[in-house]
């Protein structure tokens, strides 16, 4: 999918103009003039996407990030072929979150199947931010930043998917909410970023950030929740520093503390803390230990400094969804093995139905591989057909294609005739819009009801363990939680085998 050295510069017949803009300026009027060329925005709206406007009032067209594609191929190198297309943007560690970007994509390629909206075809452009890609010297956070501003102030896109964790996704808003760009988080599930972008959710302020995930806030009390049923009284916190660690690990301290319970934090900025951090809970006033971090691979290398510790091997170890993964047993196995019959861990539950079912047949058929394995594919395939969605509501409805408008079609997706995500009901979904109507949409990550003044979803929460099975270990679904308000019909029966709990 890399178009490697290509993307790093482009030359077109366009980019000779950059020359003969002081004449062009000139010779005519209606060109753009040197002294009104002031942000990007005037340069876009007078040449097109990927045009900027330069320190010194020209404008010109930007280079190609390294670290972008598109979908389809192309649109990046040929901006002007894809003038009709509607961009969306899509933000991921490529290698960490490859599951979530191919997920997202996915949505792209069914949409165009059933003739866009309305005849109008929907493209893609995936930008990775990965630590130091193609050796440019950027960080992840870094990187987040970069490629939000050029989505969002070179390409004008309006509405982007990711990026995966909490403290990105809060990097990614900061960059590009002041262009009026909708972020839709499929794992960004760090409660403080429920009024990032205000406290609620109305018509004229619907909010330009919006998550497919439930907010930590479920995922917290469920782990306080097992924590007492095991008994456990004192509880070691290992909290990577970021929105995500951070605030499920307040979350956790406030349901869990009292009542003769209690906890201890500490944050670490780097692995190289994680060993003594495990050693100083290593003793016995310590009945349990919870590591949380949005890196599964950090959360191996906490297990695998714990292995050494004996105090481990009676301990319980609790794991959140940052560890489901089976990258944990990969890269923990040879080491720590003997600690697997002590964890426990909690997930936002994936429920089965036929929007589920569809999207992971369509998966495996386009890429060859199974999305159960890999973590929030089915949410950042919902937020995938979320952007869509509520470009099209923006589309049809309001004077364009904006930010806030895709948002307000957010708030058209809770109330109103049933429908799955995926392409089988996307005709439905925009003759409805079309027609100004709400539609009740049903998505492969479960229920999208999202609140009405706070924006957010909920969703029940899975909780699992390490098993046996055959000559591996492998992730185990041991039953279901429901802490909500509305609890779901999939959590009626938690299942499971009971003697595992």
């Amino acid at each position: 999918m890399w178009s490697g050295s290509s993307q790093l510069t482009r030359l077109s017949t366009a980019a000779l103009s950059v020359a003969l803009i002081p004449f062009l300026a000139v010779c005519t009027p209606n060109q753009l003039p040197r002294s009104e060329c002031a942000l990007n925005e005037d340069c876009r709206e007078a040449f097109g996407r990927g045009w900027t406007c330069g320190e010194e009032g020209y404008c010109s067209e930007a280079p190609i990030p390294g670290r972008c594609d598109s979908h389809p191929e192309g649109i990046l190198e040929d901006l002007p072929a894809f003038e009709d297309h509607i961009l969306l943007g899509n933000i991921f560690d490529f290698g960490d979150f490859f599951g979530m970007q191919k997920s997202a994509r996915l949505a792209v390629i069914q949409v165009n199947t059933r003739d866009g909206l309305f005849g109008t075809p929907f493209g893609m452009i995936e930008c990775t931010n990965a630590d130091d890609f193609g050796d440019d010297g950027l960080d992840a956070n870094a990187a987040t930043e970069q490629m939000a501003v050029y989505m969002s102030d070179v390409l004008g896109i309006r509405a982007i998917v990711g990026p995966a964790t909490s403290t990105r996704a809060e990097i990614a808003y900061n960059a590009s909410s002041p262009f009026d760009t909708l972020h839709i988080s499929p794992s960004a599930t760090s409660p403080g970023l429920t009024s990032i972008d205000g406290s609620t959710s109305t018509d004229a302020e619907p909010g330009l950030f919006w998550r497919t995930a439930p907010p930590d806030s479920l995922q917290g009390k469920v782990i306080a929740l097992e924590m007492v049923a095991a008994d456990v009284e004192r509880v070691g916190v290992v909290a990577q520093v970021g929105a995500y660690g951070e605030g499920l690990a307040q979350v956790f301290q406030s349901e869990f503390d009292g009542d003769d319970r209690s906890s201890e934090l500490a944050t670490y900025t780097d692995v190289s803390e994680l060993g003594s951090i495990a050693a100083s809970y290593n003793g016995g006033e310590f009945d349990a230990v919870l590591v949380i971090s949005s890196s599964t691979g950090e959360i191996a290398d906490f297990m695998n400094a714990a292995a050494s510790l004996s105090g481990y091997d009676s301990k319980l170890i609790f794991l959140p969804d940052g560890a489901f993964d089976i990258q944990l047993v990969d890269e923990s196995e040879s080491l720590a093995e003997h600690l697997y019959p002590n964890v426990r861990g909690t997930v936002p539950a994936t429920p089965a139905g036929l929007a589920f079912n569809t999207f992971v047949a369509s998966y495996q058929s386009v890429y060859d591989e199974d999305p159960t394995v890999l973590p929030f594919t089915a949410q950042a395939y919902d937020a995938g057909w979320l952007a869509i969605t509520g470009t099209a509501w923006s589309s049809l409805q309001e004077d364009g294609i904006t930010g806030t408008g895709a948002a307000r079609g957010l708030r058209r997706i809770s109330s109103g005739s049933e429908f799955n995500t995926g392409p089988n009901d996307w005709n439905n979904v925009k003759a409805a819009f079309a027609d100004g109507d709400s539609v009740d949409l049903l998505g492969a990550s479960g229920s999208l009801d999202f609140d009405s003044e706070t924006g957010e979803t909920a969703a029940p929460v899975n909780v699992w363990n390490l098993i046996e099975y055959g000559s591996s270990w492998t992730l185990n679904i041991l039953y279901c939680v429901d802490v909500s308000q509305t609890p779901a019909p999939e959590c009626e029966d938690p299942g499971g085998p009971e003697e595992l709990r």
